[in-house]
This record gives structure tokens, sequence and C-alpha cells, in this order.
């Protein structure tokens, strides 16, 4: 069995270990065996092996996400992994054969299985529902608001960060995108994505002095706020996550056959990779997998 053990946490409530990947929708740490040291609530999910290696394929490949086929979240993963190995964590070294399946994987079933989903994306959702709008302000430079900006090449766009050190990245080469600081902000446009965690208060003030042609705002942010019923008395309209996944959910009724089957090879290519047999020709096992 791959020595890899999960503890899987959908509450608020937040789990004090070093080794945990968050989502807007979850946390989750990683442990080995030997390493296991935390104490769990009554609803968090320990996973060990396959059944831990069949659930992160579900997660990475979006089936577990309500925006079905979502590739946000598996991109989050690969830099979480990055973060790991730059912190030396053996867990998630190069040669990590469990690491390195769950990679493998996600690409082969995401191309094999789940092509066809939707949209497959926030930024997919955010186009659709701005086609009559032309100026769009992404609010935020981490990784969602780099998922999102290839979906809005067609839109003026607008990238507002704090530190301008770090909107300035190879990534960002739109022919119509600036980028303006908080503090050298001219205008927010017609649509807003907030791709970062700003507080209500912050928000308010941005679009009562920059919101002058404001329309839409898409809230991405993950945890709760009260930022729909501060503008309910306007005329701008809030979609909130809740609001994307109820959206999505008659479409994710219809894909329910290609998500069995994929959910199925995924139980098969785990058992594979559990039962498979290794030629060791020294007769010993590899120390640092």
């Amino acid at each position: 069995m791959e020595d890899i053990l999960l503890v899987h946490r959908k509450s608020n409530l937040k789990i004090p270990a070093e080794v945990v990947w968050k989502t807007c929708l979850r946390q989750i740490a990683f442990f080995s065996e030997t390493s296991f040291q935390l104490s769990c609530e009554e609803d968090d999910q320990i996973l060990r092996g396959s059944k831990a290696l069949g659930f992160l394929l579900e997660v990475l490949t979006g089936l577990q996400s309500p925006v079905l086929g979502e590739t946000e979240v598996f991109g989050q993963f690969r830099l979480f992994i990055e973060a790991r190995r730059q912190a030396g964590d053996p867990l998630f070294s190069e040669n990590r054969r469990w690491l390195n399946f769950l990679l493998t994987e996600v690409k082969r079933i995401r191309t094999s299985h789940i092509g066809g989903l939707g949209s497959n994306s926030y930024g997919g959702i955010v186009r659709a529902q701005t086609k009559t709008l032309d100026q769009i302000s992404v609010l935020g430079t981490g990784h969602l608001a780099k998922e999102i900006l290839p979906w809005l090449t067609q839109k003026q766009l607008k990238l507002v960060g704090r530190q301008p050190e770090k909107m300035v990245l190879a990534d960002y080469k739109f022919k119509n995108l600036c980028m303006e600081t908080y503090g050298q902000l001219t205008g927010l446009g017609q649509a807003v994505v907030i791709a970062a965690p700003l507080q209500d208060e912050e928000l308010m003030r941005l679009v009562n002095t920059y919101g002058s042609e404001l329309r839409k705002i898409f809230d991405l942010r993950g945890e709760s706020n009260q930022l729909k019923s501060l503008l309910s008395q306007t005329a701008i309209e809030v979609s909130s996550l809740d609001d994307m996944f109820a959206e999505l959910a008659g479409s994710r009724k219809d894909n329910e056959e290609k998500v069995t089957a994929a959910k199925k090879v995924i139980l098969q290519r785990v058992d594979q990779f559990m039962e498979r047999s290794e030629l060791r020709p020294m007769g010993w096992d590899d120390i640092c997998a």
C-alpha cells in the first residue's frame, strides 16, 4: 500500500497541520502513516492508500466540484506541490510514486472521459455571462486571476493588484490588458471579477468610488460575505459562487453518465496501481519512494 493518509474536512474549522491544501470547498491534510498526528473532528474523513488516491483523483479532475470538470483545482494543487517541494517535504518529492501516478492520471482521465462536460472553468462562466459587456476588471493577481484572464481576451481588460511587481508577469500577454494598483485605480468598467480575498468594506469603497459604470460582479471568494446584500438596492447584479453552482446544476444532471463512467475508470486505475508488481533486482525497496 502507498504510504499516504489524508484528512478531509469540509467545515470552516481550520486544520492545525502544516501540510494542508485548501480550496474554497475543502481542506485536505497530507500525512504518511508514521507522521499522522492530528486531533480530528467528528465529520472528518480519514482516507488511506487506494481510498485516498481515488478521492484525490475525483477532486483533481473536477468530479467533486460544483463546477463539474473545472480545471482551477488541479492548477492550485500543482502550486501546492511546488510549495511543499521547496519546503523540502519528502512526502512530495519528485520520486514519490503515488504523486506521479496522480499527476499522470489526472491528465489522462480529463482527456479521455471529462471533455465536453460544459463549462470547465470559472472563466468560461464569466465569459458566457458578459457577452454584452466590453470592459472587465479582475481584482487579484494570483492563480485564479491567471486562469480567468485567457477566457476574456476579446474584452477590454484591467488587472488590479496591490503590488506592481507581482503584476508584471510573462503570462499576462494580452493585447487589451492594462494593469493598475488599487491606489492608481481609474475605474472598474462594466463588470468586476473578485479573485482576491478582499473584505466587503474595501469592495464597497471601490464600488462607490470607481463603479459608476458597473453592472455585474462575479464574487469568487470562497469565504462567507455580505456583498450581495450590501448591493441589493443598486442596479449592480452580484453572482456568488453559490449562484454559479446553482446555474450549473441542470447541466450536471445531463452529465451523470459521463461522470459515472469517469469514476469507474478512476477506481480501475487506482486498483491497477495499488496491485502492480515491481521488479527489484537488488531485493530491497526504494527507501525514498
